[in-house]
């Protein structure tokens, strides 16, 4: 799958590092699949390149999931909170 297509949400920096965040549609990863994410990054004097693989999970089958404050910046601190949640692994 090709992700060229998609457009970066965000582009910050924070000491000296850079970070981008690129939000993907609801539903175009299957629950129960792996997949591999691979980022080039060429600056025109040299490039970089980073893998990682991650497994898509089924979503609880019940209960809430909340985080707050709901609007943030970067490397602020969230709460994570929820409760009834079952997960089928």
């Amino acid at each position: 799958m090709n992700l060229t297509s998609f457009s970066i949400l965000k582009e910050y920096r924070a000491n000296e590092e850079s970070f981008v965040q690129l939000i993907l549609p609801a539903k175009l990863l299957r629950a129960g699949s792996k997949y591999r994410f691979k980022v080039t990054v060429d600056d025109g004097s040299k490039e970089g390149v980073a893998s990682i693989v991650v497994e898509v999970r089924t979503g609880p089958t019940s209960g809430s999931f909340s985080v707050e404050p709901t609007s943030v910046k970067a490397l602020d601190t969230i709460t994570l909170t929820g409760e009834g949640l079952v997960l089928v692994v």
